[in-house]
């Protein structure tokens, strides 16, 4: 069972579907936000295992200036009755993050950002003890408004830790 927690040990991106509310009303970007959406993870072990787990995730963000802002994220997946070689395990990932970000306008509607921050990680599997990790992402992207609801991002990131 070690092995199969070892191949769950590289750390899934997390997919959100969100709700944004924004205090923006016009075509424009705000970095003063709140979120709440659907989380999804996909997962293969070594053994050829597959499994999608899923659950929520919420997130605020908050301008200090023009060209500060701060992020907070957290968000948490699980799987119960998991079949791993015909035993049935409880499987669950918890996220949560701080990231200070940056922007810089291309723009009316469209930013250049980077952030960077701290993500903690726990996951817990039935039978073992929880795995802690703590990573540190750094991300740069652009962001765009489309309309008054309707945004796009597109960011690469490079995240280091434990």
């Amino acid at each position: 069972m070690k092995k199969l927690f070892n191949a769950l040990m590289v750390w899934p991106v997390l997919f959100f579907t969100s709700a944004v509310w924004s205090q923006q009303a016009q075509p424009s970007l705000s970095y003063d936000y709140l979120e709440a959406g659907y989380a999804s993870v996909k997962i293969t072990t070594d053994g050829g295992s597959k499994v999608t787990v899923a659950g929520f995730g919420g997130g605020l963000s908050k301008s200090f200036s023009q060209l500060l802002y701060g992020t907070l994220t957290y968000s948490s997946v699980k799987k119960d009755d998991w079949n791993v070689g015909g035993n049935l395990y409880d499987f669950k990932i918890n996220q949560a993050s701080a990231n200070l970000g940056a922007r810089m306008p291309l723009g009316a509607t469209s930013d250049l950002f980077g952030e960077v921050g701290v993500l903690r990680s726990t996951i817990k599997f039935e039978g073992d003890p929880d795995e802690n990790q703590t990573d540190y992402p750094v991300t740069i992207g652009v962001r765009s408004a489309l309309s008054e609801s309707v945004e796009t991002i597109v960011s690469a990131s490079v995240v280091d830790g434990d």
